[in-house]
C-alpha cells in the first residue's frame, strides 16, 4: 500500500509543477517568481520520491525477511515429513517381523495340535478304501495295539470298523508283544507283521489300500516265537 501512495504523491507533485509553471507563465513575467513556482513543487516531488524509495526499500527488506522465515518453515516441515516417513518405514519393518513371528508361532501351534490330535479316517478315505477292496478276496484280520497308548487303541477300533465295512472279519485286537519292541523298537503308524514265507494276498491288498488313502503301511517279518499267527496289522503310536 505504501509504495502506491508514494508514487501517487510523486505524480501529483509533477502535475503540480506543470500547473504551477503554466500559472506562472500566464500571471507573472518575473523570472524569480517563476523559479519559485517551479522549485517548490519540485522540492515536494523530490521529497516524495525519496520517501517512496525508502518505504519501498523497507518493504522489500521486510518481504525478504518474510520469505526467509517462510523458507525456514518449509524446510522444517519437510524435515518433519521425512522423519515421519522414516518412522513409518521402520514401523512397517517391525510389523513384518512381528507378523513373521506370529506366523511361525501359529505354524508350530498347528503342528503341535496335529501331533496331539487322534488319527481319523475321513469319509473320502473310507469310500476310496472300500471301493479299492470291493472285488478283492476277503478274510479274517487280527490287530495288535500298544498297551500304554490310548490313541493307538482308539485308532485300532476305527480301523476295525473300516475293515468290517469293507467286508472283512475281525478276530479281535490284542496288545503287542514286548519281545517285538525289544527287537524292532516301538512302532509308529501301522505295520503289517507276518511270519510266513510270503505275504498273504489279503495282507498285500490291505497294504496297498492303506497306502492309497495316504496311510503308510510297511511290511515287517517276524519269527513264530515272537508272533504265532501268520500275520496281523500292528497299530503303533501316531
Amino acid at each position: 500500500m505504501y509504495p502506491f501512495f508514494s508514487l501517487l504523491a510523486f505524480i501529483l507533485a509533477i502535475a503540480s509543477v506543470i500547473v504551477s509553471l503554466i500559472n506562472a507563465i500566464r500571471k507573472n513575467k518575473n523570472p524569480s517568481l517563476k523559479l519559485r513556482w517551479i522549485l517548490i513543487p519540485l522540492i515536494f516531488a523530490f521529497i516524495s520520491l525519496i520517501i517512496n524509495r525508502y518505504i519501498s526499500g523497507e518493504i522489500s527488506e521486510q518481504n525478504k525477511k518474510d520469505m526467509e522465515t517462510l523458507k525456514e518453515k518449509l524446510e522444517s516441515t519437510k524435515s518433519s515429513l521425512d522423519s515421519s516417513i522414516i518412522e513409518q518405514d521402520s514401523l512397517k519393518e517391525k510389523n513384518k517381523g512381528l507378523k513373521a513371528q506370529q506366523d511361525s508361532i501359529n505354524k508350530e501351534l498347528s503342528l503341535t495340535k496335529e501331533k496331539l490330535a487322534d488319527r481319523t479316517i475321513t469319509k473320502g478315505q473310507e469310500e476310496k478304501f472300500i471301493s479299492f477292496l470291493k472285488d478283492k478276496p476277503k478274510g479274517r484280520v487280527s490287530f495288535l495295539y500298544l498297551v500304554n497308548n490310548d490313541e493307538s487303541v482308539s485308532f485300532t477300533k476305527k480301523l476295525e470298523k473300516l475293515l468290517i465295512k469293507a467286508g472283512f472279519e475281525i478276530e479281535g485286537a490284542s496288545p503287542g508283544y514286548l519281545e517285538y519292541f525289544n527287537w524292532m523298537g516301538e512302532p509308529h503308524g501301522i505295520e503289517i507283521l507276518y511270519n510266513d514265507k510270503s505275504l498273504p494276498k489279503i495282507a498285500s491288498d490291505l497294504k496297498e489300500s492303506f497306502e492309497l488313502i495316504g496311510i503308510p503301511c510297511p511290511v515287517v517279518g517276524a519269527s513264530r516265537e515272537m508272533y504265532a499267527k501268520t500275520w496281523a496289522i500292528f497299530v503303533g503310536r501316531k
